[in-house]
Formats: C-alpha cells, structure tokens, sequence
C-alpha cells in the first residue's frame, strides 16, 4: 500500500517532484514549492493515487507529463519564470 509519497528526479535539469498527499511538491535549485492538485489541473484532481504516480519529468525540465491522463504541467508556468531559461546548453 502506498504512503501517499512518490518522488522522481531529472538529473539533466535538476528538479525534483514529488507527490504527496494531493499536492505536488516540486525542488528546483535548492528551493522548494508547492501546488494543491486540484488548483493545478481538473483532469488531475479527478486522478487516483496510482495515476498521480505515473508521471515523467521532460529532459528539459520544461514539463511534467501523465501520459495515461493526457495532462501536462508546464514548470515555467508554476514557478512563473520565463521559458527562455528552459532548454539552453551550458
């Protein structure tokens, strides 16, 4: 039985997310934030837990995707900081 926590980590992009207890939980640069799921998305506050799970984070770390749900968050938007800083080599 699940504990309600699920993590996963884009080591390209370094951002962390996490879902727990209805909300996802997102790290990015040593700071961390917070969303109700259900402000985030109705496909997504209408999710079983085990669906909430089955995300992947881009390589970019532009997005977060649930591929099963049809349902993308872009973390641009989230974090309201502009696209441009997504995607650019070192």
């Amino acid at each position: 039985m699940s504990n309600g926590i699920f993590f996963k980590k884009n080591k390209m992009s370094k951002i962390k997310v996490n879902i727990k207890d209805k909300f996802l939980e997102l790290e990015k640069a040593g700071k961390k934030y917070s969303f109700e799921i259900k402000k985030l998305s109705k496909r997504l506050a209408k999710a079983t837990d085990e669906q909430l799970k089955d995300f992947t984070v881009s390589p970019s770390g532009y997005g977060i995707h649930w591929s099963k749900l049809d349902e993308d968050i872009s973390i641009p938007s989230l974090l309201n900081e502009p696209i441009e800083l997504y995607g650019k080599k070192k």
